[in-house]
């Protein structure tokens, strides 16, 4: 669960509603955050928070590989809270403050299963790597 634990995270660093124009742009250019190595890293410059994020991100993922994969399975469970919420930020903030009390229940109803492959891969990798994935952290 930690590395579920540091995508909420990075989702931080940042029944379906339909999005206006503005929340559709505000969504795209977040996903464009996460995904988008020299944005995120031009921004973690300037943000105090981002920079605390990215620095738990860089302490599990082990390599830039495992890295940008936390932040790009981020950006796709970030559009599924915003639509879910209709892009209200108190309901984002509502959900993500559940799933730091219960991330196993946000893992099974926010991941898909092409998610949680890709979830699994990272942390086998961070395994393989030396740094293993502590169960409750």
């Amino acid at each position: 669960m930690r590395i579920i634990l540091i995508i909420l995270f990075a989702i931080s660093f940042s029944a379906h509603a339909q999005l206006d124009q503005h929340q559709r742009q505000g969504l795209e250019d977040t996903k464009t955050l996460l995904k988008d190595k020299k944005q995120r890293d031009d921004f973690i410059k300037t943000e105090k928070k981002a920079q605390e994020v990215d620095a738990k991100v860089d302490a599990l993922a082990g390599t830039s590989k495992n890295k940008e994969e936390i932040y790009g399975i981020s950006a796709e469970v970030m559009e599924k809270l915003t639509v879910e919420t209709g892009g209200d930020p108190a309901k984002m903030q509502k959900i993500l403050d559940e799933a730091m009390r219960n991330p196993e229940a946000f893992y099974n109803k926010y991941f898909d299963d092409k998610a949680k492959a890709r979830v699994r891969g990272v942390a086998t990798d961070i395994e393989k790597n030396g740094k293993p994935i502590q169960p409750g952290k």
